[in-house]
């Protein structure tokens, strides 16, 4: 099973900047297929397609999700939950 994490979100404040990147769990199984990243923040996909975003937020609750995707071992989804004061 493709195992993934999200990584990188802080407690940013309004305005700033916030990078958020996937790693697959180390000592997963990796068969050489490539891996293919959807972000969504608040439910919007973005057109970003690799394992690292940035992102600014405006003030409140917000949830970035990954979907990874590889050719044999299926679907992984991750989701984490940004507070912005």
């Amino acid at each position: 099973m493709l195992e993934a994490a999200v990584y990188g979100l802080p407690h940013p404040t309004l305005g700033e900047e916030v990078a958020a990147a996937v790693r697959t769990a180390p000592g997963a199984p990796r068969d050489g297929d490539a891996l293919r990243y959807a972000w969504t923040v608040d439910g919007v996909r973005l057109r970003n397609g690799r394992p690292r975003i940035s992102v600014v937020f405006g003030k409140g609750r917000h949830t970035v999700a990954v979907n990874v995707r590889d050719r044999y071992r299926g679907v992984t989804v991750r989701r984490a939950v940004v507070q912005v004061v």
